[in-house]
């Protein structure tokens, strides 16, 4: 992540948040706590606030807001051996009416309580502005699955309640717990969502102010390497006319090649000769 940052040019954070404190998660937080100055942190960084249900900040018109844990976790659940899964940040960011859901590790226990407190908070109220009609909405147009697309995770409820245009996998080629799992994104298939693997896709970008498809970027499209381009197949050699003619334009190059081939002869000249 570190040389990501810095060959974007970032020199600072202003806010540095880690769901868990699982090594996949948490592994490279330390080198970007020595590599560049952080103004905030939070979740399972050395020194943070953990996260907890209804902390939320708005920078530059964009909104941020914690879903989960309803509760910061005690520091022995971020504590290494420790269950953590249940206990990752869930962040949803709204931008220019689009909205980006990152869910950690959460399990299906974790969707359903989601899904419960969604539809709590729709009952009985009538709500005052758009955005908090949206708050009670769990729709997003790209969610970071959970769990790396695991068994244990993507109920087909919460992808249903989710309906994501893009469902974001992030597993390494070959891992040895299977991610993902083939029900998991056969689940977000059948809802309609494109799904990117960072297997095949590489890193991957999405912009709130692209309204065109595609809707996220994989880098190896962007910036495919020549290596992995299949060279062009040559084109077959026109067929002669009459099998006289081939045996003719073969017999001409046998004579070109003999008379070439001459003791003392040039060759340009030679092969010219009738």
């Amino acid at each position: 992540m570190l040389p990501l940052l810095r060959g974007l040019g970032e020199r600072r954070l202003d806010l540095l948040m880690v769901s868990h404190a699982d090594q996949d998660h948490a592994g490279g937080t330390g080198s970007l706590l020595r590599g560049l100055p952080v103004e905030r942190r939070l979740g399972a960084v050395p020194g943070a606030a953990g996260c907890r249900r209804g902390q939320r900040w708005a920078w530059d018109g964009v909104r941020f807001e914690v879903l989960w844990p309803l509760e910061a976790p005690a520091p022995r659940e971020n504590a290494a051996g420790a269950k953590r899964n249940g206990a990752s940040c869930v962040l949803r960011v709204d931008a220019a009416g689009r909205r980006l859901l990152l869910t950690g590790d959460i399990e299906s226990p974790q969707e359903a309580q989601l899904l419960r407190l969604a539809t709590e908070a729709g009952v009985g109220t009538e709500p005052e502005t758009e955005t908090e009609a949206k708050a009670e909405d769990l729709r997003v147009e790209v969610l970071v699955v959970p769990h790396h697309g695991s068994r244990t995770s993507s109920s087909t409820a919460f992808v249903q309640a989710t309906a994501p245009r893009v469902a974001a996998l992030q597993s390494g080629h070959l891992n040895r717990f299977g991610h993902p799992r083939p029900e998991v994104v056969a689940r977000y298939l059948a809802a309609g969502a494109t799904v990117l693997n960072t297997v095949d896709c590489g890193a991957w970008q999405w912009r709130s102010d692209r309204w065109t498809q595609p809707l996220a970027d994989c880098e190896r499209t962007r910036r495919r390497r020549y290596w992995l381009t299949a060279p062009a197949v040559p084109a077959a050699p026109a067929a002669s006319a009459t099998p006289a003619a081939a045996m003719a334009a073969s017999s001409a190059s046998s004579a070109s090649a003999e008379v070439g081939e001459g003791e003392g002869s040039d060759p340009a000249i030679e092969a010219s000769s009738p």
